[in-house]
């Protein structure tokens, strides 16, 4: 009877916890590591981690952004409601921008941006390089005057990466760029703006860099004219050298706005001209 009674407990408890389950789509629970940006040298090997609240449970897919914009799925380890992914023998070219989407038959998520930095190498040194370092700097010099053969870690300036998330907007007699500065290698970082058409070029030097890696805008009028096809490209630049250039796609000027005078009429000392404007092109007015 008691045996009985038990499964019977058992049994109810199991249906009352279907019964009332909840489902969700994913929402993001852990991220690893807080900041969602790694800084690491290169040959170096790190994870990014995320987990998720999620019921059912979520499947999850990586992808690396490139600076164009394209991406690529990159394989995870998942486990439930957890992922991980693990980037070995970091070079160069696997510097930037990682994302990660969540989805299970109820919803998805938006991708969660991590972001791979380079902050430093290692360096080697033997008695020898280690005096004249000692020499320079004298507050280590007595700690460390009789140690050989260690590695010593120094976190160096370097040059910023290129702006990424590019965006255009055209008028007749305008061009309005948009773009996300990328990490600026540690000394402060301004931009330049090439913009050329067959027979016209125009360099626009030190544009200034956002706060907190907001997107920057600039409005470009200076040799712009109406139907004529722009190529623009943007450079960061600090101390330390410049990034690669990154190019918008062919940007084309639109016609100018058509409108036909209707009438005009004088009154005293004023004139009231009344016009249609082509609807066609209202939107391009400035």
């Amino acid at each position: 009877m008691r045996v009985m009674l038990v499964i019977l407990v058992a049994e109810t408890k199991l249906r009352f916890s279907r019964l009332f389950a909840c489902e969700d789509s994913p929402a993001v629970q852990v991220t690893f590591p807080e900041d969602r940006i790694h800084g690491v040298a290169e040959g170096a090997s790190v994870y990014f981690f995320v987990e998720a609240l999620s019921h059912p449970t979520a499947d999850f897919q990586w992808k690396r952004t490139f600076n164009n914009g394209t991406t690529v799925n990159l394989t995870s380890d998942d486990c439930g409601n957890k992922s991980n992914l693990t980037i070995t023998n970091i070079k160069m070219e696997d510097l930037g921008n990682y994302t990660v989407s969540a989805h299970n038959d109820i919803g998805r998520w938006e991708d969660v941006k991590f972001e791979l930095r380079e902050i430093g190498v290692q360096f080697r040194v033997d008695d020898d390089v280690l005096t004249v370092l000692l020499s320079t700097f004298s507050l280590l010099r007595d700690f460390m005057v009789n140690q050989l053969n260690f590695t010593l870690l120094f976190c160096y300036l370097a040059k910023p990466r290129p702006p990424t998330e590019l965006f255009s907007e055209a008028t007749a007699i305008s061009l309005t760029l948009s773009w996300t500065p990328g990490w600026d290698g540690g000394p402060p970082q301004t931009f330049t703006i090439t913009c050329s058409t067959d027979e016209y070029e125009i360099t626009i030097p030190n544009i200034p860099d956002s706060t907190g890696s907001s997107q920057i805008s600039y409005k470009l009028t200076e040799g712009i004219s109406a139907e004529k096809s722009y190529s623009v490209e943007i450079k960061a630049t600090n101390s330390q050298g410049s990034s690669e250039v990154v190019l918008w796609d062919p940007i084309t000027t639109p016609a100018m706005p058509f409108f036909k005078v209707n009438s005009i009429i004088l009154e005293g000392n004023d004139s009231l001209i009344y016009w249609t404007l082509d609807k066609e092109l209202v939107d391009r007015v400035l």
